[in-house]
C-alpha cells in the first residue's frame, strides 16, 4: 500500500467524531436555551417577512425612499426610534417592582 494515499477512516473514528459533534450540538443548545423565545420570535418574523406577501410589501416599503411610500419617511422613523428608546429607559428606570403597574 502506498503511503501517499489517504487512509480510509475507521468506524471507530467516525463514531468518535459523531459523538463529539453531538456533544457540541448539545452544548450549543444549552447555551442558547436561555434565549429560546427570542430565537423563536426571530424565526417567526423571518417567516412572516420573507414568505407572506404583506411582509414582503412591508420590507419593500421600508427599502424604498422618497414619496412612493408615505409611511416611511425619515422624520417618522426617527420619532419612532426616539419614542421607543425613551419608553425603554423609563420602564427600566422605575425598576422591576413598578414594571407591572404600567
Amino acid at each position: 500500500m502506498n503511503d501517499n494515499q489517504p487512509q480510509p477512516h475507521s468506524k471507530a473514528s467516525l463514531a468518535t467524531t459523531a459523538v463529539q459533534w453531538f456533544g457540541r450540538g448539545l452544548d450549543l443548545l444549552r447555551e442558547l436555551s436561555v434565549c429560546g423565545f427570542g430565537i423563536f420570535m426571530v424565526a417567526l418574523g423571518a417567516i412572516v417577512f420573507l414568505y407572506i406577501e404583506q411582509g414582503k410589501e412591508v420590507l419593500r416599503a421600508l427599502a424604498e425612499r422618497g414619496d412612493q411610500t408615505g409611511a416611511t419617511n425619515l422624520p417618522r422613523v426617527l420619532l419612532f426610534g426616539l419614542g421607543w428608546s425613551k419608553q425603554r429607559r423609563l420602564r427600566f428606570a422605575t425598576g422591576p417592582r413598578d414594571a407591572g403597574k404600567s
